[in-house]
């Protein structure tokens, strides 16, 4: 029997749900393949950096987003244990920092069209105040926060290259 299929049974024998049962083995079965194709080697335990290497990987290459990339570090900390109590493996690599933070919607975001923003800038353009102009066309344009914006001081300005470093 595959490792995943044991896998499959120790979840089961813990009264995991079918889903979650289905889940964590499809995580491992992929974990399993990036590693064989990236290494050319059976997977006969988890080293940390590969594990490190893996999310990278979910990251940049397959560019997943944080809750799903969250779920697969559950599924191979879930086998990390399971491999642990197996006696294969003796150490947990699988830290609960290696989760990524996923920032929860306080507002919900909205659509602003182009003509709106340039609106907005040729009001605040002809109110005559540089600095303000300055400060909504940094917001408007590169995505700053408020704060950010606010913490700059003139010495942050590069006038010749026209940049803010």
């Amino acid at each position: 029997m595959d490792v995943a299929k044991q896998f499959s049974s120790y979840l089961k024998q813990e009264n995991k749900t079918e889903n979650t049962v289905q889940g964590y083995t499809s995580g491992i079965r992929q974990y399993i393949k990036w590693f064989e194709g990236s290494y050319d080697r059976k997977l006969t335990k988890l080293y940390r950096q590969n594990i490190l290497e893996y999310i990278s990987y979910l990251k940049n290459v397959k560019m997943l987003n944080a809750k799903t990339i969250n779920h697969k570090i559950s599924s191979l900390a879930k086998f990390n244990e399971f491999l642990i109590q197996k006696g294969s493996q003796q150490d947990q690599v699988i830290l609960k920092t290696d989760m990524i933070k996923v920032q929860t919607g306080y507002a919900s975001p909205t659509q602003i069209v182009e003509l709106d923003v340039k609106k907005f800038l040729q009001s605040v353009l002809e109110d005559n105040n540089k600095r303000n102009y300055a400060i909504a066309t940094l917001l408007a344009y590169t995505g700053v926060r408020i704060s950010e914006a606010l913490s700059i001081k003139m010495n942050d300005f590069n006038l010749q290259t026209g940049e803010c470093i």
